[in-house]
């Protein structure tokens, strides 16, 4: 995963990993959020990488544009988020 700068020091955000139609968020207490596509549109997931890449204001505008999560299934083996989990030794 790739480190989130957090240029202003506000945000729980410390980590992201881009994906072609979806953003993985991690966040301060070490859990996984993912925003698809499939919930939200191409356009906001495009714009969510812009400011992941940026560094800033990307959890303003999560919460300003009510942009809807995935839910993860923790019992589903393969599913990215575990995978995730797994290589990321994440607790």
């Amino acid at each position: 995963m790739n480190r989130y700068s957090n240029s202003t020091g506000e945000s729980a955000i410390t980590h992201y990993e881009i994906g072609e139609d979806f953003i993985i968020l991690k966040d301060n207490n070490k859990r996984l959020v993912e925003y698809s596509a499939e919930s939200n549109t191409l356009d906001q997931i495009i714009h969510m990488k812009s400011l992941a890449q940026k560094g800033s204001g990307l959890t303003r505008y999560i919460v300003k544009n009510k942009i809807k999560a995935e839910g993860f299934n923790p019992d589903n083996k393969s599913s990215l988020y575990n995978i995730l989990k797994s290589a990321f030794s994440i607790k």
